[in-house]
């Protein structure tokens, strides 16, 4: 989950994954191929169109402001330029898709909820909110009531 300003997104945008790779590599880099490997480990068939993909994610970052570079085929952050100060947070501990979201219920002192809140934090589409709450009913994080024709969801204890 990536927090940004006001913004929570679900998921990392390529920029996000490589610089999260790149953040933990300090001065050696990493090779290509490697990079290739923890994004899109899946989708090996289409080796010859991740350096395209790999160079459309950089170029957004260095709009960005953060110094990315190539150097023997290695991938690199650029440490003697001005590079865009980040903070990077870590956490280790297993935590659920959304938990923040969750605990912002929490700390709202809130057990039920609907789509639209799901939306509206996430900024998510309808369709793709459905996709998560449902994935969410089907690990017995929350369950479905129904009241009248609106549909609420209540929070499981975990």
């Amino acid at each position: 989950m990536l927090v940004e300003k006001n913004k929570n997104t679900l998921g990392l945008s390529l920029p996000d994954k490589i610089f999260g790779l790149l953040s933990t590599s300090y001065s050696w880099g990493i090779p290509f191929y490697r990079v290739c490997d923890a994004i899109w480990n899946e989708d090996m068939l289409s080796f010859e169109q991740h350096y395209k993909r790999l160079d459309r994610g950089i170029r957004r970052l260095r709009d960005e402001g953060i110094d990315v570079e190539w150097k023997e085929m290695h991938l690199l952050l650029n440490q003697n330029a001005q590079s865009k100060k980040t903070q990077v947070q870590v956490t280790l501990t297993p935590t659920r898709p959304g938990d923040l979201f969750f605990k912002n219920l929490e700390k709202e002192k809130k057990t039920n909820f609907k789509r639209e809140d799901v939306e509206l934090f996430f900024d998510l589409s309808k369709s793709a909110a459905v996709k998560l709450c449902a994935a969410w009913t089907e690990q017995g994080w929350i369950e479905v009531e129904k009241s009248g024709r609106s549909s609420f969801y209540k929070t499981m204890e975990i």
